[in-house]
């Protein structure tokens, strides 16, 4: 058919077609509908409202991954220089500067010690910072940092629900950064050998007990047990024996984190 309208109009004679109305029967139109003005706007509003639903779904999906992914690698790097440590100076409660029969304070003294000759140089770029410094009653130094931040009773760290984590008058808190930026703290305690303060990120934000720093306990046989690790499934999700208090931290976040299998679950305190 085609051939014949092409035909008919290229040629003259009794059976040219001169006009388009001549033409109009052997052609097939398709009228092609579009959008009105309106009808798009709806869609990008309808899109607009389920990102707005989604995003931040996502996002956190997206921090609780990363935040899991920095606590396993901080986690496995210390263990290891723990453990490396221990083959070539023997167990920790036998460390000169650490040993079983010391009081806290006289651990306090020695941890620098112990983190330049015993734990640093077993992991490649580790760095280690001389303990807080004092101003009035409160250490201000942080870990990490090599700057007092020159006000009595600041605090480097917040919990989820936006207080603050005061470093108290006995908080003498000597750290190593790791390779990867990840800051160890060390507070010597009675019993054990110290609290061990964990920053996945060091000093990139949030900087927020529970999402980028963790709280374990190094006890006397080397292990690093995260705090509330004694604890029953039911009282460690109701932070039972996690005091928060001026002396202590009381963050049992690593402890849900490992025993739900490196896993932040849906009834974590995430904020």
């Amino acid at each position: 058919m085609r051939n014949v309208v092409i035909a008919r109009l290229s040629g003259g004679g009794h059976n040219s077609l001169s006009s388009l109305s001549d033409v109009a029967p052997f052609l097939n139109f398709t009228r092609i509908a579009g959008f009105t003005l309106a009808e798009v706007l709806i869609t990008l509003a309808i899109i607009g409202v389920v990102a707005a639903l989604t995003f931040p779904m996502l996002l956190a999906k997206y921090q609780k991954q990363v935040t899991v992914s920095g606590l396993q690698k901080s986690y496995s790097v210390v263990t290891n220089m723990i453990r490396k440590a221990e083959a070539k100076h023997g167990v920790i409660s036998e460390w000169a500067g650490w040993s079983a029969d010391l009081p806290w304070y006289i651990k306090t003294r020695n941890t620098q010690d112990i983190l330049e000759n015993y734990l640093a140089p077993e992991a490649i770029g580790t760095k280690v910072y001389a303990s807080n410094s004092m101003s009035g009653n409160f250490y201000v130094r942080f870990m990490c940092d090599t700057e007092d931040n020159g006000a009595d009773n600041d605090a480097q760290y917040k919990r989820m629900d936006g207080g603050e984590v005061i470093t108290s008058s006995n908080e003498i808190i000597q750290s190593m950064r790791l390779a990867d930026g990840a800051c160890v703290g060390f507070k010597p305690i009675d019993g054990n050998v110290a609290f061990v303060y964990i920053d996945i990120n060091g000093a990139k934000k949030p900087n927020v007990v529970g999402k980028d720093f963790f709280e374990f306990i190094l006890t006397y046989e080397g292990k690093l047990l995260p705090r509330g690790y004694e604890l029953s499934d039911e009282d460690l999700k109701n932070d039972k024996n996690c005091p928060i208090s001026s002396y202590y931290i009381g963050d049992c976040s690593a402890a849900k984190i490992m025993r739900a299998g490196w896993r932040i679950t849906s009834d974590y305190n995430w904020r």
